[in-house]
């Protein structure tokens, strides 16, 4: 990992966030390691070193795969929007899609528990507007 706060690399990123520049990142496998078990994933603390001062210099955002609360649970700062569940969620324009990606996900819930919930090795999250 480079940090970015070097007085050189400081002075470069300076001179990219023009006014307006929203920096978004996602979650798992770019601010955090992809983990075996979704629970487990984590920003470390070299992550949060270097993210907390760049919060002070742009607005930040997470888009994720994963629901809105849980990746506001697995960051400890000031996010400027967060966006989950693939635009599902943090996006007031979806509702009306979320409400019914919901009743679709439930839907398939059931039947993979049914079909497939023996299986060994099998995870299947259930993340409300949609299942991983």
């Amino acid at each position: 990992m480079r940090y970015l706060f070097t007085p050189t690399m400081e002075k470069k990123l300076n001179a990219f966030l023009e006014p307006g520049t929203l920096l978004a990142f996602d979650f798992d496998g770019t601010l955090a390691p992809i983990v075996p078990k979704p629970d487990d994933a984590a920003l470390d603390k070299a992550m949060v070193t270097l993210l907390e001062p760049l919060c002070q210099l742009a607005p930040v955002a997470v888009v994720s795969g994963r629901g809105v609360k849980d990746v506001k649970e697995r960051v400890p700062f000031k996010l400027v929007a967060c966006v989950g569940n693939h635009g599902m969620e943090g996006v007031p324009a979806h509702r009306a899609q979320a409400v019914k990606a919901a009743r679709a996900v439930k839907a398939w819930h059931k039947t993979i528990r049914k079909e497939l919930g023996k299986e060994p090795g099998l995870l299947v999250e259930d993340k409300k507007y949609s299942l991983s």
